[in-house]
């Protein structure tokens, strides 16, 4: 403790409360500034007007902003309503598609993907499985639009995309019934029965997906007589040489000509050298 706390006034205090009330937040025991504050000046044993404690609250508050500043806090936050927006408009999705992407929205946050994915590609994950269910339903009006996420600054693998829709509609195999997404599908005057949307159209979208992580014939296939792991162990391999060799090299070792004999056995102590006086 070399500093003086009489050199920065109440400042200590202050940032002991500020450190204090991030900390609630950040441990789920969150508590409102006001009791925070009141606690804090029972302990200290200060009598304060509500005027003073309003003005200190505030004050407490542009020092929390400070807090996570020093902490590199991103305060950016887009939503995924917003993007969701602008990307149907982007790609020109029909108004249809996007009433039941924006319905679907509302399911999506009962996944775990806003927790493992940014705001940016969950809103393209929302579109493409909305398109993939409408183009299901309806044969004859299919809408024939590609998403392309790198238009959009997604930068986000093919497979990837196609996981995050995969375990989105994993969602719908047990919970379609009482999803946002078969209340939309009725007011879009759509065939809604359970049966035919998990076993027609889920199920035929989820397989499509699976064939489109399959690797294209472009590439090569894989010969398994050229791959190691199908090969017979081989135990000669990594010796320096054949076992002829490898007798003929003990052979020769053991006729060189050292200071001791090197076919006789050695004693227990090494012979004595004859060092210049």
């Amino acid at each position: 403790m070399f500093n003086s706390f009489a050199k920065y006034g109440s400042a200590h205090f202050d940032v002991g409360i500020t450190a204090l009330f991030i900390s609630l937040k950040q441990n789920d025991y969150i508590k409102k500034l006001s009791l925070v504050i009141s606690e804090a000046y029972k302990l200290r044993g200060i009598v304060a007007t509500p005027q003073e404690q309003d003005e200190h609250r505030k004050r407490l508050l542009s020092m929390e902003k400070k807090f996570m500043e020093f902490e590199a806090f991103d305060f950016r936050y887009f939503l995924i309503e917003e993007l969701l927006i602008k990307y149907a408009k982007y790609f020109r999705i029909p108004k249809e598609v996007c009433f039941l992407s924006w319905s679907m929205l509302n399911d999506l946050y009962a996944t775990e993907l806003p927790l493992q994915w940014p705001s940016n590609f969950n809103a393209i994950v929302v579109l493409r499985t909305s398109l993939l269910i409408w183009n299901e339903l309806n044969l004859e009006r299919k809408v024939e639009r590609l998403l392309n996420e790198r238009e959009v600054a997604v930068h986000a693998r093919k497979d990837e995309v196609n996981n995050a829709v995969n375990e989105f509609l994993e969602y719908y195999l047990d919970s379609y019934e009482t999803s946002f997404m078969r209340d939309a599908l009725e007011q879009l005057k759509l065939r809604t029965d359970s049966k035919h949307i998990i076993n027609d159209v889920i199920l035929n979208i989820k397989i499509g997906l699976h064939q489109d992580d399959r690797p294209n014939g472009s590439q090569p296939p894989r010969n398994l007589d050229e791959d190691l792991f199908f090969k017979l162990r081989d135990y000669d391999v990594g010796k320096t040489g054949s076992t002829g060799s490898a007798t003929a090299c003990c052979e020769e070792l053991q006729s060189a000509s050292y200071p001791w004999s090197a076919r006789q056995p050695l004693s227990s102590s090494p012979p004595q050298l004859h060092l210049p006086k």
